[in-house]
C-alpha cells in the first residue's frame, strides 16, 4: 500500500502528482487501473499499457476539488503478480483573500477599517 497526499487545494484549482511504476522482472507485465470515481475529485491522467522488462511507467493523478471537504480515493493497480493499492487524499478549501496591514496602520485606525485617501466618484 502507498499513499499520495495532495494537501490543501482551493476549490476550482487542481494539482497533479506523478508516481513511477517500475517492472523489475524479465517479462512484460500487463497493467490495469481502477478508474477513480468520475464524480469525485481525483482523476488518472495516464493510460495504462503493459510494462516491458525493466521498464517504467509514470502515472499522473490529478486532484481537482469541487467542494470544501477532505477527499479520499483508492486506486488499484492490478497485474498478474498482485495488486498495488494507492490511497489518494486531498483537502478542498474555499478560495480566500486576507489583508495584512502594517502594524502602525492597525494602531492608528479602528479594526477592519482601511483608509484609502481621497478618490473621485466613479473611480
Amino acid at each position: 500500500r502507498a499513499e499520495l497526499q495532495f494537501g490543501t487545494v482551493s476549490v476550482g484549482q487542481s494539482v497533479s502528482k506523478r508516481i513511477t511504476i517500475v517492472n523489475h522482472s524479465a517479462e512484460d507485465v500487463p497493467l490495469t487501473l481502477t478508474e477513480p470515481d468520475p464524480t469525485g475529485a481525483f482523476s488518472a491522467l495516464t493510460a495504462m499499457r503493459p510494462l516491458p522488462p525493466l521498464g517504467e511507467l509514470e502515472l499522473a493523478v490529478q486532484f481537482a476539488p469541487t467542494q470544501e471537504a477532505t477527499s479520499y480515493q483508492q486506486l488499484v493497480l492490478a497485474c498478474p503478480r498482485g495488486d498495488m493499492i494507492l490511497t489518494l487524499q486531498g483537502q478542498g478549501a474555499a478560495p480566500s483573500l486576507r489583508m495584512i496591514l502594517p502594524e502602525e496602520q492597525l494602531l492608528a485606525h479602528a479594526p477592519a477599517t482601511l483608509h484609502l485617501g481621497p478618490a473621485l466618484v466613479g473611480d
